[in-house]
């Protein structure tokens, strides 16, 4: 009787510590990406009477172009790769949406010649417990009015399973 139940304790010890380490080995994969250090930078360019550049100025009324910038760190807190996608810059006056831009991904800026070429943003695998740097920007030409009056700014990007997710950059 004593080995019966022996065995009994021994099974049921068993099951219990391998659904144990099933359901441990599942919350660690859990995890989210959280971003930080989200700088952003606005500049604004006009042009003088012949059409030369004056380059930066401060009075975004008298602007012809707009170039935005941030600059943002991501923090992978699973044990597992986590990829975001799909990421556009999104301007709101009030609550109705005016201009969605995928924005170009500085960090992939490279010279050819004279001319400097920019990759789109495009998808990023995200390391377990790692933090990463990412530099977006987007120059706008013309019809500015609408986006240098927004009153907010988003950064949309896609998880890895497809869900739209929000950084308020304004």
């Amino acid at each position: 009787m004593d080995t019966i139940l022996t065995s009994i304790i021994g099974v049921c010890g068993t099951l219990f510590g391998t659904i144990l380490g099933w359901i441990l080995n599942s919350l660690s994969n859990k995890g989210k990406i959280y971003f930080s250090d989200i700088e952003i930078n606005n500049r604004y360019m006009g042009l003088k009477e012949d059409g030369v550049s004056t380059g930066y100025i401060d009075n975004k009324n008298k602007a012809t172009s707009y170039y935005f910038t941030v600059s943002l760190n991501s923090y992978n807190s699973s044990n597992n790769f986590m990829a975001i996608k799909n990421i556009r810059l999104e301007f709101y006056n009030g609550n109705k949406l005016t201009v969605s831009v995928v924005p170009k991904d500085d960090n992939t800026m490279r010279k050819s010649g004279v001319k400097v070429i920019t990759d789109k943003a495009s998808i990023y695998n995200i390391h377990p417990k790692t933090i990463m740097n990412y530099k977006f920007s987007y120059a706008f030409h013309k019809d500015i009015t609408d986006i240098i009056n927004a009153t907010k700014i988003n950064l949309i990007y896609q998880n890895e399973r497809g869900k739209d997710r929000t950084i308020k950059l304004i």
